[in-house]
């Protein structure tokens, strides 16, 4: 059923957007029509199902805009230049550059914010759909926020037409404040109903706590970017603990679950995740980025040799280096690493096999990988345990703090605890994010979070002034399309000299 009006909903939605030229081509008309639509909250429930396929488009899809925070040895030379920040891999005209899909997810949640009120509808259902609105959105701007910098802000379904871009603090500022609206409004976890007041079991669904974790990765950013300004540390600080104390989610019990488990979804160390339904996904799922370094044994149809041709690789070496004799992440991530690292390199070439991602959609004609099936979980809590350890250890006098959730981490993983000979704490706790998080596209804003891009990414990176990041080298150029009937769009200084 659920499937069917999803079907119902974008045709319907397809039809008010198929002449769409850019992402503010969302025109008043359409508001006469989504008044008549939403007739009950069976219609409004419709209407957020396919917010949420503009959420899975997102987050789901974008694997390009994320090469930037890949860890790899070697690969395919068009990915080493992406990641190496090469400009003529960063053209206007490259669909990653464009802000689509974020901005159909805003345009999406305008119409509910406008729309969520429908005559009869109880508080707390009227209080639901708002915060839903209020969630998506925040997320939308924030992403756009990171990954573009400055912006325009669509504040209305109505807001249409020319439109200059803000600052990048503005931008993230309005994504904070939909996320402070959505705590406010949404329910936790255990609460959650649908509109016939069944139990919504799936993590698919904005909860409070998937509120609180969006606004601790929305502070930890802007407080990071501001000189590490303490009052937003300490609100990051704050956002992240009323999700660990949440007796809604849970840590998983080793780094072998969190494989077949948590990632693949539904697991109560999951806060947040987009769901995958086979009948929506008719290519491979490309959330985790771990789909250019799939080779044996996840995809049937190679053998041990093929991992020499895979579109990214990790050497053994690398390998080791990341995770210390005994951590049990080594052998979870990696298909049986220390075996497979004993055999002749003529087979190997000394690459390490990636096994962290591996349930999979067999084709059945040609017995390779069809898709991943599993959701993309983006919000789970040792993410959020090791983010706050993050902006402890930016803390002064918190130090101790960030070590406690560290090593909570460190611990499941059977890994070494901190020691003070490992010198910087934040530095890490930055290390223990990687390792952890492996594929699950959060190095990039880790690093550009914590300042280390010269040191921790590739190539053009590394000689990046600290002017060409005022003007925005870290950020994305902006997509052609943004200026099609836009005289006042301008493009990110950095990259505009690169033109």
């Amino acid at each position: 059923m659920r499937f069917i009006r999803l079907i119902i909903f974008s045709v319907f939605i397809a039809g008010l957007f198929t002449a769409c030229d850019d992402y503010l081509d969302v025109t008043p008309e359409n508001a006469v029509t989504f008044r008549k639509y939403f007739n009950n909250e069976q219609d409004m429930e419709v209407f957020v199902n396919g917010i949420r396929l503009d959420f899975k488009k997102l987050v789901q899809g974008g694997f390009d805009q994320h090469v930037r925070g890949l860890i790899f040895d070697d690969g395919y030379s068009y990915l080493k230049r992406m990641a190496e920040l090469d400009p003529n891999q960063y053209t206007v005209s490259n669909t990653f550059t464009n802000w689509h899909h974020p901005y159909y997810l805003v345009n999406s949640a305008n119409i509910l914010l406008q729309y969520y009120k429908k005559p009869g509808l109880e508080l707390d259902r009227e209080n639901f759909y708002k915060g839903i609105g209020h969630f998506y959105r925040g997320y939308a701007y924030g992403y756009i926020g990171k990954m573009w910098g400055d912006a325009p802000i669509v504040r209305t379904s109505d807001d249409v037409g020319m439109k200059a871009k803000e600052s990048w603090d503005k931008v993230i500022d309005f994504a904070i404040a939909d996320a402070e609206e959505a705590v406010k409004l949404l329910p936790t976890i255990d609460k959650l109903k649908d509109a016939s007041g069944k139990s919504i079991l799936l993590r698919d669904t904005p909860s409070k706590e998937a509120a609180y974790a969006l606004l601790a990765h929305l502070y930890a950013w802007k407080a990071s970017l501001m000189n590490n300004d303490q009052t937003l540390l300490d609100k990051a600080v704050a956002a992240a603990s009323e999700v660990i104390k949440s007796s809604n989610v849970e840590f998983a019990g080793s780094a072998e679950e969190v494989c077949t488990s948590v990632l693949v979804g539904g697991s109560t160390e999951s806060i947040f995740e987009s769901q995958l339904l086979a009948e929506e996904t008719p290519s491979i799922n490309d959330y985790y980025t771990i789909g250019r370094y799939l080779s044996y044994p996840v995809d049937p149809s190679k053998g041990e040799g093929s991992i020499k041709w895979a579109g990214l690789r990790l050497k053994n070496t690398t390998v080791e280096a990341m995770y210390a004799d005994g951590d049990s992440r080594r052998d979870a991530y990696f298909y049986k690493f220390d075996e497979m690292k004993a055999k002749d390199e003529a087979i190997t070439g000394g690459f390490a096999y990636p096994y962290k991602m591996r349930r999979i959609k067999e084709n059945e004609r040609w017995k390779n990988i069809e898709y991943l099936l599993q959701n993309a979980v983006i919000y789970r809590l040792t993410d959020i345990l090791l983010l706050r350890a993050e902006c402890y250890s930016k803390l002064p006098g918190k130090q101790d703090l960030a070590i406690t959730d560290l090593d909570k981490v460190r611990g499941r993983a059977n890994a070494p605890l901190y020691n003070a000979s490992e010198g910087d704490v934040q530095y890490a706790v930055y290390k223990e994010r990687v390792k952890e998080l492996l594929w699950e596209r959060h190095r990039y804003f880790d690093t550009v979070r914590n300042g280390y891009w010269k040191t921790e990414l590739k190539g053009e990176f590394q000689n990046l002034t600290d002017q060409d990041v005022t003007d925005g080298a870290l950020y994305l150029p902006v997509g052609r399309h943004a200026f099609t009937d836009n005289p006042l769009m301008t493009q990110n200084t950095y990259w505009l000299s690169k033109y």
